[in-house]
């Protein structure tokens, strides 16, 4: 039903489009429907969002960060590359990443992830050698 509610829609589009002299074109249309499609973008809600946003403990620091990106897109912060980075720092969840980051003046972000992944790693490797030497 959906669907069929959004091809009225875009049947409608098209009529407008083919209203307007000369004959309509490629270009046109797919501006008007890239237009009406656009999603809208609240200024101050995204930058909560951002704000708001937290690693999940099954969360990969790539994907937090993945996450933090995608929010960062439709924000209309002066420098959206502090704010992720701030963002990380506040929405990690480990609090021992996040207080070895605090302990390094001028942290890059990419020394940061690169910080995050040995941490995980270096959780997973304990129980890969239980696992691999439990049976002998």
């Amino acid at each position: 039903m959906l669907l069929h509610l959004e091809v009225a829609t875009i049947h409608k589009l098209g009529k407008l489009v083919r209203k307007v002299s000369p004959p309509p074109t490629y270009n046109p249309l797919k501006q008007a429907l890239t237009v009406h499609f656009k999603p809208l973008a609240n200024p101050n809600y995204v930058p909560f969002l951002l704000c708001q946003a937290r690693q999940l403990p099954d969360e990969s620091v790539d994907t937090f960060y993945a996450c933090l990106k995608e929010l960062a897109v439709t924000c209309t912060l002066p420098d959206t590359d502090d704010e992720i980075q701030a963002q990380f720092i506040q929405g990690c969840f480990s609090v021992k990443l996040r207080e070895d980051i605090l302990q390094v003046p001028g942290i890059s972000m990419s020394d940061m992830l690169t910080m995050g992944r040995s941490k995980e790693l270096s959780k997973c490797v304990p129980h890969t050698w239980k696992r691999l030497y439990s049976d002998r």
